[in-house]
């Protein structure tokens, strides 16, 4: 597009002032972006990327395969890791990145975007080029002004004009419910030269080129946030640089509600000189911690000296607390249920067997099931077996110790049994002798439903 405002015009007349790239940033795609890769061919032929040369040296095609052999080209220099041939695009082997370089301009904060291209073809050197083609312009209140040069997109395809002048562009992130379209002008993905020259408040409030290599964080909004956001520009100033690439991630700095973030805690960690190395575990932790109302404001339990041991702990503590307090919830449910389950399976209460090794009982209540599903890990409660008019479910226990083993599902209109399972549905040692028990006192079964009959008769 045009520039419209006399804010535009005046920032695509300043783009066209901009310096060239120094030595050092034009070859830093070169020796730091694109991979040192060497393709490798069965004959012993070896085509190197970074300088195009092709030379012969055997390999073992398997070591090639697991990408755990490389090789030293004679000509460049560069130490290649070697790849099949196969992988390679064919006789032309091109690739293309984005990578910005951020610098200021007029009191501008600037942040230039160059498709960095590198083309290879069979039998000649391997050329680099570096175009660039857009600009991100933020005034001192952060106010963006993009300019780009043209380009041609659709679902499967993107190209750049590079010799199209530059126009004012806008963020185009979209989507049809059919296919989504990234944002062109979005830099959180690109490459970033690590020296960045900005305006004298970012370094007042913090900024440091570490930030560039932050993940997933979009550095606009990171230096955005550094100038509003006084936590921001806390947390670059203490070093608690991986609680800000979190932040940054999740979208506390965005938000005045400290219900989440646990600001007090950061706090109590700087006043102890404590470094958080994983945030993301961290604030597990103080999750679990508040979970189980202990003291987040202690240093003792914010600042511990084993982060993943403590993390394990109370997050290994809140799991039993919560599956206890489902097991409640459960029981506490099933009370609603007892009168219909007794009315319908109440004859085959008290029917017990076994042998020296099991004991099988009828289980005589809907809270008796809860129970079971509970310690055994499956899904007799949760899918309402005591609500299925044919199925009567027994426990299998241990003769010694009580332990339960399987839990056993008989059907009352064929007097088979239909499953026995054990722990998480495993099928147990026991399994066949369980079975086997079932089946010898199906008399019992048949016994209960047949006097019933008669009862009502």
């Amino acid at each position: 597009m045009k520039p419209k405002t006399k804010k535009q015009h005046m920032i695509v007349e300043l783009a066209g002032q901009l310096p060239a790239l120094t030595e050092r940033q034009r070859e830093y795609p070169k020796e730091h972006i694109f991979k040192p890769v060497g393709y490798y061919w069965k004959n012993g032929q070896v085509w190197c990327q970074h300088c195009g040369h092709m030379y012969h040296q055997t390999h073992g095609s398997l070591a090639i395969s697991l990408e755990i052999e490389s090789e030293t080209c004679p000509r460049c220099g560069c130490h290649l890791k070697l790849k099949h041939y196969r992988e390679a695009s064919g006789k032309e082997c091109d690739e293309r990145v984005n990578y910005t370089v951020i610098t200021t301009f007029k009191g501008y904060q600037v942040f230039r975007t160059f498709e960095a291209m590198r083309y290879n073809r069979q039998g000649s050197d391997t050329i680099y080029a570096t175009r660039e083609v857009y600009q991100n312009w933020l005034d001192e209140h952060f106010n963006e002004v993009i300019v780009s040069r043209s380009y041609n997109r659709s679902p499967f395809y993107f190209r750049w004009n590079h010799y199209s002048d530059f126009g004012i562009q806008r963020h185009n992130d979209s989507a049809t419910g059919s296919y989504a379209m990234p944002d062109v002008f979005n830099i959180t993905d690109n490459w970033f030269y690590p020296r960045a020259n900005v305006l004298p408040a970012l370094k007042r409030n913090g900024w440091q080129n570490c930030f560039l290599k932050m993940g997933g964080v979009n550095v606009i909004d990171l230096m955005n946030a550094l100038l509003e956001n006084s936590d921001v520009e806390m947390l670059a100033k203490t070093g608690q640089h991986d609680i800000l690439q979190y932040w940054m991630r999740r979208g506390f700095y965005l938000s005045q509600d400290r219900e989440n973030d646990f600001f007090h805690a950061i706090k109590i960690a700087n006043r102890n000189g404590y470094k958080v190395k994983d945030a993301a575990m961290w604030y597990d932790l103080l999750d679990a911690l508040s979970f189980l109302n202990l003291d987040t404001h202690n240093a003792h339990y914010v600042c511990p000296a084993d982060l993943k041991a403590a993390h394990d702990l109370y997050v290994a503590r809140m799991k039993r607390v919560k599956e206890r307090q489902e097991r409640e919830r459960k029981i506490a449910e099933a009370k609603s249920h007892e009168a219909a389950y007794k009315k319908a399976k109440g004859r085959y209460f008290g029917i017990c067997f076994g042998n020296e090794h099991i004991v099988i009982t009828v289980i005589q209540s809907v809270a008796e099931m809860a129970e079971e599903g509970a310690h055994m890990h499956h899904c007799v409660y949760e899918m309402g077996y005591y609500q299925k008019r044919d199925s009567l479910i027994l426990s299998a226990r241990n003769r010694g110790d009580g332990q339960r083993v399987e839990t056993v599902e008989l059907n009352l209109k064929t007097f088979a049994v239909m499953q026995s399972r054990g722990v998480q549905n495993s099928v147990t040692p026991y399994h066949n002798e369980i079975v086997g028990l079932v089946n010898q006192n199906i008399g019992l079964f048949k016994q209960a439903k047949s006097n019933k009959i008669k009862a009502a008769i």
